[in-house]
């Protein structure tokens, strides 16, 4: 991808979020005010997904990297049909 691509893409994704704490994360990490030793704070819908992906880890609901590596190229070329 173009660097032309990336900024366009990044532009569009900026224009399309509404939620300000995304949007002051992501300018925080590309004006380089992020520090390492932030704690960063998951919103309830997050902690919740995270406990969830937990969940399914634990229940061995897992896949492997080569599985899923498969399945996208599968699914990138089913969209080039």
């Amino acid at each position: 991808m173009s660097v032309l691509e990336l900024k366009a893409k990044i532009h569009q994704l900026v224009d399309e979020a509404d939620d300000e704490a995304q949007l002051q994360t992501w300018f925080d990490l590309l004006s380089g005010h992020s520090q390492t030793d932030e704690v960063f704070e998951l919103t309830p819908e997050l902690e919740n997904r995270f406990a969830q992906s937990m969940q399914s880890i634990r229940e061995g609901r897992v896949y492997s990297d080569e599985y899923v590596q498969a399945e996208i190229k599968e699914w990138l070329q089913s969209k080039k049909r």
